[in-house]
């Protein structure tokens, strides 16, 4: 069975849980797009092989954590709560033990894997962005607005750790 279905030539699409096709740029279809182009960036980051191997697990852990996420976003439950939030801090604890103090802004990256972090921590914010802004429209769960914007930060810190050893 082919991939392509034409069913979206003209400009609209489906979602999961609605009936209904939706023009291509409902917000819904951004905020999607926009979790998809997080969970590659973090896969391009996990391909590097200067990455240890500890880290490519915290990676394909928050790509699962991500995606499990933006499929969940109206259902009463979800994979995302105060356990997975609180993983995450606890994880950034860990990677910046021993890190030198930040006195100033970083601005460049030492390696190409600490660079695709910073640009994951971006996209990261523009999703928290959207998703904030759909929220105030339809109300989605507050842990999963709670995770992207820890995620944010587990990211920066992660690129320290890469650019730090």
């Amino acid at each position: 069975m082919p991939i392509y279905t034409r069913q979206g030539d003209k400009g609209k699409t489906s979602l999961p849980g609605i009936k209904h096709r939706v023009e291509k740029h409902h917000p819904l279809i951004e905020i999607y797009g926009i979790f998809d182009e997080l969970v590659t960036t973090l896969n391009i980051i996990n391909t590097h092989k200067t990455v240890p191997k500890s880290i490519k697990q915290l990676l394909t852990s928050a790509q699962k954590d991500i995606f499990s996420a933006g499929t969940q976003l109206f259902s009463r439950r979800t994979h995302i709560n105060v356990q997975t939030i609180q993983k995450l801090e606890q994880q950034m604890d860990y990677l910046e033990a021993g890190m030198p103090k930040l006195n100033q802004f970083i601005i460049s990256s030492k390696t190409a894997s600490s660079a695709y972090c910073h640009l994951a921590r971006c996209i990261c914010r523009r999703l928290e962005r959207r998703l904030i802004a759909f929220h105030r429209k339809k109300p989605i769960h507050r842990s999963i607005l709670a995770y992207m914007n820890r995620l944010s930060d587990w990211l920066f810190i992660l690129a320290r750790k890469l650019d730090n050893g």
